[in-house]
């Protein structure tokens, strides 16, 4: 008994070291990148916030709302799929008034919120229905001077968020308006210690008694990207939009996306490849150990969700094939 406990001992402070050893160098690495961040303010101008689902506006760009209305300027909220579920076009009453009450904290004008009322678990799955989306987001972009737009990222989290990006892009480039495009990240099963150490240092957190770190959403590889300079009172305020959406899982919204707004400029995707290489990806063989039953508990604790959510989830927008 006493070698067992003496080797327990002694994997359990080699395992300790190892992780001291890589949180070390995961803290460089943020501090590293904190040093390279691009800061920036809204001004008064006229902004454009293209979310898949009610929440997803103020989690995408809640905080340059708030400074823009401050600064004078005009926001307008445009819902691709706030349909009922299996219920065609009918567009879903208590989230449309969760949305209604959330940017009503931040003083945007209710006649500047829109809704396509796609349906909110099937919809543009198909490329009929996704060519159609992008007409109508096209004259729409026309019909504005819209100064920038806010789209999801194109990151494989959510296929809803991903047929987003593709569809206001699509439009975007279509209409021939001439403004900026920022994409703004969600959630993603995307590893890497080079470029998102700060949701790995949050992953092995988990694993180390009495340390916590909470890691904002997270960007894919390299990207020009910009982050926002909020008050704290403006951070405040986008938390209390959050939790409007009493529909949702409130106090996961404001663990995940309770942080300070970040944007990427939009660069042209070859939208018929996955946004990562999931081949080589570490969600590839978290998905696979998944399928263990002695592990599959523990790696949905420690990872959460690493498919894309959707009906089918290994579906993923690369399914559809879109002749443009």
């Amino acid at each position: 008994m006493k070698i067992i406990i003496r080797i327990l001992l002694i994997f359990t402070a080699a395992f300790y070291l190892l992780m001291g050893i890589l949180m070390l160098y995961l803290s460089s690495r943020i501090d590293d990148l904190a040093k390279d961040k691009k800061f920036i303010t809204a001004g008064d101008e006229n902004i454009c916030i293209f979310a898949s689902h009610q929440d997803d506006g103020v989690i995408m760009a809640g905080g340059y709302a708030a400074q823009t209305i401050k600064r004078g300027g005009s926001v307008n909220i445009v819902y691709i799929f706030d349909g009922e579920t299996g219920n065609g076009r009918k567009r879903d009453i208590v989230r449309m008034n969760e949305s209604f009450k959330a940017w009503g904290l931040g003083r945007v004008k209710k006649e500047n919120i829109s809704f396509l009322d796609y349906d909110q678990y099937y919809g543009l799955i198909d490329e009929e229905e996704i060519k159609s989306c992008i007409s109508d987001v096209t004259d729409l972009l026309k019909e504005n001077n819209f100064d920038i737009i806010f789209i999801p990222l194109y990151e494989g989290g959510h296929y809803q968020h991903d047929v987003t990006n593709y569809v206001v892009s699509r439009a975007y480039l279509k209409s021939g308006i001439k403004c900026r495009l920022y994409e703004c990240p969600e959630y993603n099963a995307y590893y890497s210690l080079k470029y998102t150490p700060e949701k790995i240092l949050s992953l092995i957190s988990r694993l180390i008694p009495f340390y916590e770190f909470k890691s904002p959403p997270s960007f894919i590889g390299d990207g020009d990207r910009l982050y926002l300079d909020m008050s704290d009172e403006e951070l405040v305020l986008k938390r209390k939009m959050l939790q409007v959406f009493e529909s949702q899982d409130v106090e996961g919204l404001l663990d995940l996306y309770g942080y300070k707004d970040s944007y990427q400029i939009y660069t042209e995707y070859d939208y018929s490849k996955p946004p990562f290489d999931y081949d080589r990806s570490v969600a590839r063989y978290v998905n696979n150990l998944k399928k263990v039953p002695v592990l599959r508990s523990f790696l949905w604790w420690l990872f959460g969700k690493t498919k894309p959510r959707h009906p089918d989830p290994d579906f993923m927008f690369t399914r559809i094939t879109i002749d443009e």
